[in-house]
Formats: C-alpha cells, structure tokens, sequence
C-alpha cells in the first residue's frame, strides 16, 4: 500500500464519527422542517395515490396508469413495515435518502482531497445548503436521483484509480438505481464512462481497457435488468416511452421546434421593414439560444444561493485553480457537463425551469466548495486570521440553517382550518368538491385526491344541488368576487390567514 493510500485510508477512517454525526443531524433537519410543514408539495399526493394503487392493483397498474412512478412503490413497500400511515412511510423514505445524501457527499469531497477538515467543511455545507433542506417535507423522487447520483460519482472516480471490477458493477448498480427514481440519469449513464478515456498517468491501452470493461459490465446489468422486468411482465421500453410522451417528440423535432420559436422571437422584436428583418431566423435563434442559456444561468445562482456563488468568484479571483486528483476532477466535470446538457435541452424544448431540476447540478458544484473553504483556512493560517475566518464561516453557517430550517412565509392555518371543517363538519352522504389537493386529501372524502381540478367555475358547474363546495382562494383572486355573485352559492364558512389567503365553504342551493 503507497503512502498515498495510507493517507486515504486514515482519513477515511478519522472521518467515520463526524460522518455519523452528519447523518444524524440530516435526520434530525427532516424531522424539524417536517414537523414544521405538515401539508405537502402538490406532486406528493400524486406519489401517495399511486402508492396505494401499487397497494390494491400492483405494479404494473401503477406503472401503467402514472408512469415511472417507482418512488411510489418504494412507498407502499416501506408501508408495510413502518408503523403509522403511508405518508409517515414516504417521509421515512426521504429521511433516509437525505441521510444517504449526506454521507455520500462527504464521501465525494474526500474523494476529491483527501482531507479530514475538507470532510468537516462538506458536512457544513450539505448540512447547511438551503436548497435540499427547505424540500425536506416534500415528498419527491428527485433525493433518491440525487443521493444515487453522486453515489456513482465517487465509485467512478475510484474505479478510474483501481480498475476494480467489482467497482466497475459498484457504479453500473448505483446509477440504475438513479434511474429508478428519474430517466434523467440515462443521460449520465451514456456520458459519464468517456471520462475514463481523458489523459492521465495511465497508458492509453489501460484507459480504453477499463473503458471498454465498464461498459461491458454497464451492458451486462442492462441485459439481467431487461430480462428480469420482462419476466415480471414488464416492458421497459414502452414504460419509458410512457412517460416521456411529453419529451420525446419534442426532443425529436427539436431543431423544427427551435426554428419556430426563433421565428416568433425574430418576428415579436423587429418588424419586415427594420434591421435585421421580423423574418431573420439566425439573429432570432441566437436570442432564443442566449436567452434560454442566460435563464439556466439565473436559476443556477439563485438555487446554489448568492453567498456560494460570491464565493466561487472571490476563490476564482483570488486564488490558483483549484486542485483536484486528477481522476476526480475528469469525472466531476463529465458529470457536471452531462448535467448541464441535461438541463439546456429540457429548458430548450419546454420553456421552464426549477430549482429543483437544478439540484443535481447544483449539488456537484457545491462539491467544490469544501475544497475552496480548505485552500482559504489554509491561507488564513499562513496570515494569521484564523480566528476571523472562523467568525465568518460561523456567521454563514448560523445563516444558513435558520434560512433553511426556519419557516418565515404565511401561516396556513386557514387550510388547516378548512381540512378540519371538511373532515368534522360536512354533513354524513354529501359531496365534496374542492380546487385543492391539500383539502382534498386531507379530507378523508375524495378518493382520487391527485385529479383535482383547480378550476373553480368547471368544479362549481360540476356540483349539484346540496353538494358543499371547499375552495382555497389565493388574496385577489379573481374568482373571489365571481363566487359572492353567484346567487346558486351559500355562504357556509370561511377561514383566513394574516395575508387575506382564504378557504371559503359553500352549499349549492
């Protein structure tokens, strides 16, 4: 073993308690934030339907009737075997992949420097990064994606460094099971074996040798998996051309796609007679293009947060690149440039884009971060300002997780409110309409929560005579006034929040 080794090794092993130590802070972040959020995300309901579905009808219905909804049947699973009710199961289920997350963070920074401090620093800030803990309550498959994702990274990087086989199968596993969760990760599973044919120390005969035996186990896997879902009366194919049918024939006609929209930004700017003319398609691709990457940029910043951001260009300006091991820093760029890819092509053919689709991207980026914070404790010793370095980082850390474990937006009590009126008041053999799946679930009164509509005058010409109505109206909600005109609407109750948000309960004369 080379003394290189022995150093990995000791940090490796020093790092054990305060790994441990950062996953149980992990545990204990979801529960505050959930615990301080008891209603969901919109598409969390639409997990828990699926989930039981899975629970009635099995997989294949599931599957046939939402798409990769994996995530639910991981949900109903775990059902099963948890005490409580299914969303008590869902939200074990992302406890443990923010856990997951956790360690394999710390995991991938280590892998990028070998340094017990660097490991301290990537538990600050995985522990502290606003963006994966203000979702904590949220019920999402994107943190099993996440957690998987950079799982495949460290086990990449260290089979460019031994070339182990079982390494090589270690990757394959974790990146199948990324896609699991979400179809983005094919993407990675295409690109990120080429960074083993990057220049290193080894020969170029020994870099496409272990290029060409990843892929053959990456193939391997592929086959056993098909053969398996087909067995169970799967077909993968056609599944995941399910649920891309919003995608993929965009993705096909991109180039027409993009030539259309060239066409109307050109046309929208310039008029026929003014240069460069309404008709130009070159100068209307180029805004379209630079528009769309400048939009990606923006909500790259804003989910990495300013102050990291700040950071990485004082770093850049003030400092030597940074050093990386060198099999690190190819796998981190090629995965960071897949997931770039991956992002321009989605805002490219749908026009949108969240934070939440950044994460991954995010999440690599901010890989980079703890060795930032090394190189510049390592200058503050050498200047002797240590001790304001460590103000400094305090002072971010106090901020960052009272920013994210804090809730500061409006109460919603009036929701709370209307779910206890619909769950305690509504008369026994009446119906239920509502434009909300919070009440709608929460009610206990309609079984296909995950299909309500949220329009207000269909759900109002839907309802028949004696049905109640339990709507959640924003403050200056247009539909607000139209709903006290209406002469076949009885005002039952209504509850409100410090903002004017209102639940307003109706009886249909």
């Amino acid at each position: 073993m080379t003394a290189s080794t022995h150093s990995v090794a000791r940090a490796s092993s020093s790092s054990l308690p305060l790994a441990s130590l950062a996953v149980l802070l992990s545990c204990v972040f979801s529960v505050l934030v959930i615990l301080q959020n008891p209603l969901l995300n919109d598409d969390a309901y639409k997990y828990l339907r699926a989930a039981q579905m899975f629970n009635t009808d099995g997989a294949v219905a599931v599957l046939q009737s939402y798409g990769w909804y994996n995530y639910s049947i991981l949900i109903a699973l775990l059902d099963r075997i948890v005490p409580g009710d299914m969303l008590i199961a869902a939200h074990v289920l992302d406890t443990t992949f923010y856990a997951l997350l956790t360690w394999v963070f710390m995991r991938l920074c280590g892998e990028l420097r070998a340094s017990y401090r660097v490991q301290a620093f990537a538990a600050v800030c995985i522990l502290g990064f606003p963006l994966t803990n203000e979702m904590r309550y949220f019920l999402i498959r994107d943190t099993g994606f996440w957690a998987f994702s950079l799982l495949s990274v460290v086990l990449l990087i260290r089979y460019r460094n031994t070339g182990a086989l079982r390494t090589a199968l270690g990757w394959s596993l974790a990146l199948c099971a990324a896609v699991v969760f979400r179809l983005e990760a094919l993407l990675l599973l295409a690109l990120a074996p080429l960074c083993l044919l990057t220049p290193d120390l080894l020969a170029r005969s020994q870099r496409i040798s272990r290029f060409l035996r990843v892929l053959g186990v990456l193939l391997a896997t592929l086959v056993v998996i098909m053969l398996v879902t087909l067995a169970a009366g799967v077909d993968l194919i056609a599944l995941i051309s399910y649920a891309y049918r919003y995608y993929l024939p965009l993705l096909a006609d991109l180039f027409p796609l993009l030539t259309n929209t060239a066409r109307d930004a050109s046309t929208a700017l310039f008029t026929p007679d003014n240069h460069p003319g309404g008709d130009n398609i070159a100068v209307g691709m180029a805004l379209v293009l630079f528009g769309d990457a400048l939009a990606l940029l923006g909500n790259l910043v804003y989910a990495l947060s300013l102050p990291i951001v700040a950071l990485m260009l004082y770093y850049r300006m003030r400092h030597s690149p940074l050093a990386l091991t060198a099999a690190g820093s190819s796998v981190l760029v090629t995965y960071i440039g897949a997931a770039m890819l991956s992002l321009l092509l989605f805002v490219l053919i749908m026009h949108f884009l969240t934070q939440r689709y950044a994460a991954l991207l995010s999440l690599l980026l901010l890989s980079l971060v703890p060795l930032m914070l090394d190189d510049l404790y390592a200058t503050a010793q050498q200047r002797g300002t240590t001790r304001r370095f460590r103000y400094v980082l305090g002072f971010f850390c106090l901020y960052y997780v009272v920013d994210s474990l804090v809730s500061f937006g409006y109460s919603q009590r009036h929701l709370d409110d209307g779910i206890a009126w619909a769950r305690d008041e509504l008369p026994a053999n009446t119906r239920l309409h509502t434009n909300s799946v919070v009440i709608a679930y929460h009610s206990g009164r309609i079984p296909d929560y995950d299909q309500t509509s949220r329009d207000i005058a269909g759900l109002v010409q839907a309802s028949a005579s004696g049905d109640y109505l339990v709507l959640d109206l924003a403050r200056g909600d247009a539909d607000a006034e139209r709903l006290e005109a209406n002469d076949q609407l009885r005002p039952v109750q209504s509850f409100a929040n410090e903002r004017g948000d209102e639940v307003r309960v109706y009886q249909r004369r």
